[in-house]
């Protein structure tokens, strides 16, 4: 992955699906990344595609590993990641939860740069972490 600060979102005349950002890294176009919030854009997600789950509050050497090896594995088909937004121990055990390691922003720009091509947005609600 390109070094995070480098990578900004990239505005053009380029016509995008709706929902979708192109992210540049020192003037040249990496990639575009979807972004789909809540649990009812499940069914809008590509299908046959390589699918990661993590908060990816980061993300750090682990989480880029395990996307270099999604893009690895599933060799050119889409690449999605599902994560949370804020962390769920927000909503689980406020008083335990971990302190940000980067901003919403930072973390698109990250996973963008990474080869995500497709995010899934949850916010940690009770009812998506199954506790009603």
């Amino acid at each position: 992955c390109p070094v995070e600060s480098n990578v900004v979102r990239h505005s053009s005349a380029i016509r995008l699906p709706r929902n979708s950002h192109l992210w540049a890294c020192r003037g040249r176009l990496l990639c575009e990344m979807q972004i789909f919030a809540g649990l009812d854009s499940i069914e809008r997600l590509p299908a046959g595609g390589v699918v990661t789950v993590g908060n990816f509050d980061g993300p750090h050497v682990g989480h880029r590993a395990m996307l270099a090896r999604a893009r690895e594995v599933g060799g050119g088909r889409p690449v999605m990641a599902m994560t949370f937004e804020p962390h769920p121990t927000t909503v689980l055990r406020p008083q335990l939860a971990p302190p940000r390691l980067a901003t919403r922003e930072q973390k698109l720009r990250r996973l963008a740069a990474c080869g995500v091509t497709h995010l899934l947005e949850l916010a940690p609600t009770p009812d998506v972490l199954g506790l009603i």
